[in-house]
């Protein structure tokens, strides 16, 4: 999904709560050193993993970049997951035998 807001005045929570519940995560790309990402960040209340893909000096990124930023992101969170489960299963069957 994305969510392109046009003012930050009131800033848009509630679409950004509607779209993090479809969402494993989000990416916030701004051309600053990232002051939106806490608005982000408390407007979904820490429900899900949030990013920052961020320009200085007018420096757009390209779409390429903010590709590549998504493929990291869900390559981290894939790997954290993947972790967990094997975390999980692990003490699973070392607690089958306690």
């Amino acid at each position: 999904g994305l969510l392109r807001p046009i003012t930050l005045w009131p800033f848009p929570e509630k679409a950004l709560q509607e779209l993090a519940r479809r969402m494993d995560g989000l990416l916030v790309v701004e051309l600053s050193t990232g002051q939106m990402i806490a608005d982000v960040r408390l407007s979904i209340h820490d429900e899900r993993p949030v990013n920052l893909c961020a320009r200085f000096g007018g420096n757009v990124p390209s779409a390429e970049e903010i590709l590549e930023q998504i493929k990291l992101c869900y390559h981290s969170r894939k790997a954290r997951r993947d972790a967990l489960e094997a975390e999980r299963l692990g003490h699973l069957v070392g607690g089958a035998g306690s």
